[in-house]
């Protein structure tokens, strides 16, 4: 008797798992999504979790054209934003944000030390200015630029905030903050392609679930 009673509390277990595991919509990755000079977005993944986390993955390739790491060996730090967001399509109206996410990067290199620092934040890109945030440094810029190029798992929502049973738009960049810059290189590069990285996904369809 007990062991049929344990049975079942383990194939109600085991039923509950399967559950919200299918509660879970995986969408499947594209690959080869963008083309920005040299640099590649190769990969994005979207997930939604059992617990409701929304997820996103992303595999680059970033390779700086000359003259932005001419500016940077000069002592002029270069900031990079990457962007995870869920739009709604209405038929009727404008289509809605309905969550996002940003992280951003200030990259520098110290001349006299010949060391690279990356300045993490996800509070804003004034935030990588101050000595708050996570700060790195690397003997390349190769070393800096692949901790940038593969995000995994980044956290963008909650699908609580989201409408069950709803197909979204998912969307991922990653480029230059241009507005960074000092603004007499502001002017400098506009219109440049020298000084050009932006990456960016395009569409996903990504269903939700009933929570």
């Amino acid at each position: 008797m007990f062991g049929f009673s344990f049975k079942r509390v383990l194939l109600v277990q085991l039923s509950l798992w399967l559950m919200a595991w299918a509660f879970a919509t995986q969408a499947v990755a594209q690959t080869n999504l963008d083309v920005s000079g040299d640099s590649v977005l190769q990969e994005v993944h979207w997930s939604v979790e059992p617990d409701g986390q929304v997820l996103v993955s992303a595999q680059m390739v970033l390779l700086l054209p000359q003259a932005m790491v001419d500016a940077l060996k000069q002592g002029i730090p270069v900031y990079f934003v990457a962007h995870a967001w869920l739009t709604r399509p209405k038929w009727w109206l404008w289509e809605t944000t309905e969550v996002e996410a940003h992280r951003f990067w200030r990259l520098s290199y110290q001349p006299l030390t010949r060391v690279w620092r990356l300045q993490f934040s996800q509070e804003s890109s004034k935030h990588t200015d101050s000595s708050q945030g996570l700060a790195q440094y690397f003997d390349s810029l190769e070393q800096a630029l692949a901790v940038m190029q593969r995000i995994s798992n980044w956290p963008v929502g909650d699908s609580a905030k989201l409408q069950k049973n709803t197909e979204y738009e998912a969307e991922f960049s990653l480029g230059i903050d241009k507005v960074r810059l000092p603004r007499p290189l502001q002017f400098d590069v506009q219109g440049r392609n020298d000084w050009d990285l932006q990456l960016r996904s395009g569409s996903f369809r990504l269903s939700v679930g009933a929570h």
